[in-house]
């Protein structure tokens, strides 16, 4: 039976009594109430122990022991015990966490917190360097791995590090390291069915990113069968060049390392896509051949031609000029090019090219030549269409034309053709040609080895057909009104069985004689058009040259044909002959240009002919020795007299920039260009006899802005220098003799086309 104790200390039976209520955790371990009859002072003290906290104060941070002390009261006949914690403030302890307990054991909750602020304390960078290194193991720089390896390391690094450790090593590693920067990115950019454990896509940020920054681009590591994207910058004239070029293609390149490729020209961006190293192949391949490129002048001078040579050249132009000859032209608008970027290895295009802009130039700022014909003014022909192809230049192609001509004229087949208006038109009306081609004379007068010549060339006269005009029948007058552009084509297609039935005036056993028309750069100012002839000399290891002439002027007029298949073109050209010499006994005042003619030995005159035979002795030599064509040089440099070279006020304000005339004393170095022919063998001038007149014959291949093949059959005739005493009888006599060379130009017509005799 319990009884409820007497006194306010507890005594043992009550205690006992508690302890049958509620099981004891430990029967050696009491944790026993504070009885209201202790004493607050003797009686805790004899329970707390001298130590005890409640009375001690600190001392020097010391630590408290922890563990299991003797009470002095009885429990159960055993005496009582007491398990001791650490104090709550043991974050005290981090000040001195390097003393180690004397009493600590690894077991205990102490030692726990103390692993713990080890752990939270920040380690140093260089720790950090080392083991995100030693995350890579054994896999080598740049090493090809299974993806789920790849995948594994990754995600490894992610979840290890933190991500200013992570980025602290990238930072590291772009410091100590000279990095390309060449745009690369695994996976495609445009793909959506990349494998995201690998491929850089929206999703990934912070630690991922950063992670697979360093497998990727600090280790180079690479997935079997993983593709990407490399991009990369070079300039747009660049790209231009080289997709023009003729021994270069970005998409074979491409296609042979099995990548693919998208090259945007006017933002200079080349994108590959494929496996890294065979990109990287790729965009090496193309650096390499950005670093063959090489830049030149095209030599157009804008101080002498103005404003109107830019709209020669348009971007269509241009263009074609870059696809045709693997150049790129840089080009301003309103302004000739300055420009053009080429390989190495392709000079010769580049030289083809600026070729091919000067001439560009030259021919489509000649002044425009009238027409005329024999019809009556107010009679009707019919406007055919036509296409001139390959008989044309690549400006002439590129326009719609008709050629005026009766019904008769069109059946190619005719034998005898019906010229009703050519029998019956005035008989004089050579004499207002003749008047007509001499409209302007040449200021030299009666100068030594002055030449005026006319030539009368077949081939067709054609009108532009713009799309306003719908006639189908137009008088010469209303032709005329209409001021129509026009083009003169050499398509001769009977010519052939033509000259069959002429007498060669050449004999077989000399040799042929080569005629050129030699035209100087845009650059080189206003100098004279050389006109030169030259044979194979007897060795047949060089050449003489026959005949050197500069042309001071042309002017044609082209003669309408209507009844007849081919029209005409008279051309009048007046030239110096550059090797003519004076009689001793002459009597005429001599210039300075015409003293120095006089003198064989003259060192201008032998430097003009050294530079010429230079110039055009392999090609002609080395034509008799091989049956494949034969082609020309582009560019020569040759020295002629300065009277033949005017300069007018802009030429002497760009003298400075005038790089291709050099001046010396007395004479001047021009760069000439020859034309474009296919094979040296289309200069051959072929002689026949056409009714006691001398008729040439050439055909030629020319390149590719001019036509592709000419068919050259003309008549040429003499004018003789008058003398103003007897200026009225000399005219006379000239009329009469061109108004049978008149004759005889039409019967040529006439024959060629059709089976036609003029009287």
């Amino acid at each position: 039976m319990l009884r409820r104790p007497t006194g306010n200390k507890l005594g043992l039976l009550s205690f006992q009594s508690l302890s049958y209520r509620r099981p004891l955790l430990y029967s050696h371990t009491v944790l026993p109430r504070y009885q209201s009859n202790w004493s607050r002072d003797h009686d805790r003290e004899a329970f707390d122990g001298p130590n005890s906290e409640r009375n001690r104060e600190p001392k020097d941070n010391g630590k408290r022991e922890a563990g299991t002390f003797t009470l002095d009261v009885d429990t159960l006949g055993k005496p009582g015990q007491i398990l001791v914690v650490p104090s709550r403030r043991r974050r005290m302890l981090n000040r001195n966490r390097n003393k180690t307990p004397k009493n600590e054991s690894s077991g205990t909750i102490s030692s726990i917190l103390d692993e713990l602020n080890e752990e939270s304390s920040s380690p140093s960078d260089k720790s950090v360097q080392e083991r995100i290194e030693g995350v890579r193991g054994s896999y080598q720089l740049g090493q090809t791995l299974p993806a789920a390896d790849l995948k594994a390391l990754w995600s490894k690094l992610a979840s290890s590090f933190t991500y200013k450790q992570l980025s602290d090593f990238i930072s590291e590693y772009n410091r100590n390291n000279v990095i390309e920067e060449k745009g690369w990115t695994w996976g495609s950019s445009n793909s959506k069915s990349q494998d995201k454990s690998l491929g850089k896509t929206k999703g990934f940020r912070g630690k991922s990113r950063a992670a697979e920054t360093i497998v990727r681009d600090c280790w180079q590591l690479v997935a079997e069968g993983e593709s990407g994207q490399l991009e990369f910058r070079i300039p747009a004239q660049f790209i231009s060049l080289l997709l023009h070029a003729e021994h270069f293609s970005f998409h074979e390149l491409a296609s042979l390392h099995g990548c693919g490729i998208d090259v945007t020209q006017s933002a200079g961006l080349v994108s590959l896509t494929g496996k890294r190293n065979d990109c990287e192949s790729v965009h090496e391949i193309i650096i390499d051949a950005t670093g063959r490129i090489r830049e030149d002048d095209v030599g157009i001078n804008p101080y002498i031609h103005g404003d109107g040579a830019g709209q020669v050249f348009s971007p269509d132009f241009l263009e074609w000029v870059n696809n045709t000859h693997g150049v790129f032209v840089e080009h301003k608008a309103h302004r000739p090019p300055q420009k053009i970027f080429y390989l190495a290895e392709n000079k010769l295009g580049a030289d083809n090219a600026r070729r091919t802009l000067n001439l560009a130039l030259s021919n489509t700022t000649s002044p425009s030549t009238p027409f005329s014909t024999y019809l009556p003014a107010s009679e009707l022909a019919s406007a055919y269409s036509y296409r001139p192809e390959a008989h044309a230049s690549w400006f002439e192609q590129q326009k719609s034309w008709f050629r005026w001509a009766m019904s008769s004229s069109q059946n190619a087949d005719a034998e005898n053709l019906e010229t009703p208006f050519f029998d019956k038109h005035q008989t004089r009306l050579s004499d207002e040609l003749l008047k007509l081609l001499r409209v302007t004379t040449p200021k030299t007068g009666l100068a030594a080895g002055l030449h005026e010549s006319v030539t009368a060339v077949v081939g067709k006269c054609l009108f532009m057909q713009k799309p306003s005009f719908d006639d189908t029948a137009i008088s010469p007058a209303q032709l005329g009104r209409l001021s129509l552009p026009r083009a003169f084509t050499n398509d001769v297609p009977r010519v052939s069985r033509f000259i069959k039935t002429l007498m060669p005036i050449r004999p077989k056993n000399e040799a042929p004689l080569y005629r050129l028309r030699l035209s100087p750069t845009s650059h080189a100012g206003s100098p004279p058009e050389l006109e030169i002839e030259l044979a194979i000399n007897s060795n047949l290891d060089g050449v003489d040259v026959h005949s050197v002439k500069a042309i001071l002027t042309t002017n044609s007029v082209d003669y309408l044909l209507p009844e007849n298949g081919l029209d005409l073109r008279f051309t009048r050209t007046v030239s110096q002959d550059l090797l003519y010499k004076t009689s001793p006994h002459s009597e005429l005042p001599q210039s300075s240009f015409e003293q120095l003619l006089s003198e064989p030995s003259s060192p201008q005159i032998q430097a003009m002919l050294q530079s010429l035979k230079v110039s055009l002795e392999g090609s002609i030599v080395g034509s008799g020795a091989s049956k494949s064509p034969v082609p020309l040089p582009i560019f020569c440099s040759i020295t002629l007299p300065c009277d033949l070279v005017p300069q007018s006020a802009s030429q002497i304000k760009s003298k400075n920039l005038d790089e291709s005339m050099t001046e010396t004393e007395n004479s001047v170095t021009v760069e000439y260009m020859f034309p474009p022919l296919t094979d040296i063998r289309g200069a051959i001038v072929q002689k026949y006899d056409f009714d006691g007149r001398p008729l040439d014959y050439r055909y030629y291949e020319s390149g590719s802005l001019l036509a592709a093949r000419t068919n050259e059959v003309s008549l040429g005739m003499e004018i003789p220098q008058t003398d103003s005493a007897a200026e009225n009888d000399q005219s006379e006599q000239l009329d009469q003799e061109f108004h049978s060379f008149y004759n005889a130009a039409c019967d040529m017509a006439f024959k060629i086309h059709g089976n036609r005799y003029v009287d």
